[in-house]
């Protein structure tokens, strides 16, 4: 008899994310965890949706549907916007050009409980405060921390800690950074101190590491051949990650198979639209 397929719920920004190359505009695309950590569940055999605030007109809704990422949307002003900038030595900086509305609690409270529910703030201020205390009725909650290291004004994007940090880490049992966004921390004792139950940390071409009450796991990064596009390699990491420990997978399994479908992202082999 087959089994029903696991679900998982994802809050955060569907966004549109506009590349420019040396300060000349290259394009526009959509973007956010919903499409990237979304369509990865999706491609690995979970349902998915995606609690989301878009202005309207937004013109991607169709990229998310076929990826088979259902987005339950509320009317916001504006859609998040984020113009990338890529000089041609390969610096890069961010600006924010438009924010959405803030994801509110009641949008999650009309949800029956997923088997995961994934937090994922684009800026300090893209989830409302109460969402972290209504996730906790939650058993599994993963928390990628992004957009809690970003400030929520308009223009340059900058490091700032969000007044939220505390109570989204509080709610949750996953979590993942980046090496880059919170570059000195005790890993162990951020983990003691707020109960989480799998912390991970990104870094980059450097690989990972992952911290549990088992031990300390490390996972090598995968090389890659011709790098297409890095966009959306951690979101791809964490729901590979994530969709592996759930379906039974230890935890060096899933960081490993999470580092390989990341490769394949930045290759441009995993995620097209």
């Amino acid at each position: 008899m087959s089994q029903d397929p696991l679900r998982v719920v994802i809050a955060g920004s569907a966004t549109i994310d506009e590349q420019r190359l040396s300060g000349k505009p290259a394009f526009r695309a959509p973007g956010g965890v919903p499409l990237y950590g979304g369509g990865t569940f999706r491609r690995l055999g979970w349902e998915v949706e995606a609690v989301t605030r878009l202005g309207a007109g937004f013109p991607y809704r169709s990229v998310y549907e076929t990826l088979g990422v259902r987005l339950r949307v509320e009317p916001s002003a504006d859609t998040t916007t984020f113009v990338n900038h890529i000089a041609l030595d390969g610096i890069r900086r961010q600006d924010l050009l438009a924010i959405a509305g803030p994801i509110e609690a009641e949008a999650l409270a009309e949800i029956d409980p997923p088997d995961v529910l994934l937090l994922a703030p684009l800026h300090g201020e893209d989830l409302a405060a109460e969402v972290y205390t209504e996730a906790q009725r939650h058993a599994c909650v993963a928390l990628d921390v992004q957009g809690l290291t970003r400030s929520s004004s308009l223009g340059l994007v900058r490091h700032d800690t969000a007044p939220a940090w505390s109570a989204a880490l509080n709610a949750a049992t996953h979590v993942k950074i980046a090496a880059d966004e919170r570059p000195i921390f005790d890993a162990a004792r951020l983990r003691s101190a707020y109960g989480i139950a799998e912390l991970i940390i990104t870094n980059g071409a450097r690989g990972g590491t992952v911290y549990t009450d088992q031990g300390i796991v490390r996972y090598a990064p995968v090389p890659v051949a011709r790098e297409h596009d890095p966009t959306g390699a951690g979101d791809v990491f964490f729901a590979a990650y994530l969709a592996a420990r759930f379906t039974g997978s230890d935890v060096e399994h899933a960081a490993n198979h999470a580092a390989q479908t990341a490769a394949r992202q930045v290759a441009g082999e995993w995620l097209r639209f």
